[in-house]
């Protein structure tokens, strides 16, 4: 038990390791690991500032986004915040091989547009849908 949680002041951001024994000597103390024994109960209060990528580039061809994200990716575009730095490995499968995931997006890809996607030489969502509207613009275009 968290001598934190002893005293009644425990919460959910609590820092405090349970302790770990020491069997040197009778009566020592018990020992928060890496942390001094004279520790005082600091609760985290850092804030982590999240800062989202930059998409110009995405907003440039998003409207061949919905297509291919219904299409190739799976995903419906409406539910997913995608960058000029999203990746197809981003929307696999964590539990599975995501490796073989963007193999078979990439495979869609070719078999939906008629390209090969290898040509674009990336996996970067943006990258492909730039190189979707450069080798495809009548065809690859909404209407």
């Amino acid at each position: 038990m968290c001598p934190c949680e002893a005293e009644g002041r425990r919460t959910a951001r609590c820092t405090r390791r349970p302790p770990v024994r020491t069997v040197a000597a009778a009566g020592e103390r018990e020992r928060w690991p890496g942390k001094p024994n004279d520790m005082k109960h600091e609760p985290a209060t850092e804030r982590t500032r999240f800062e989202l990528a930059p998409q110009d580039r995405m907003a440039a061809v998003e409207d061949l986004a919905p297509r291919f994200f219904r299409e190739v990716v799976g995903w419906e575009y409406d539910e997913v915040l995608v960058s000029d730095e999203s990746d197809l490995v981003d929307f696999a499968d964590v539990t599975g091989d995501r490796k073989q995931e963007v193999q078979v997006m990439l495979s869609r890809f070719g078999s939906t547009y008629g390209l090969d996607p290898r040509a674009a030489k990336s996996t970067r969502i943006v990258d492909l849908l730039e190189f979707l509207a450069t080798n495809q613009p009548s065809q690859g275009r909404p209407e």
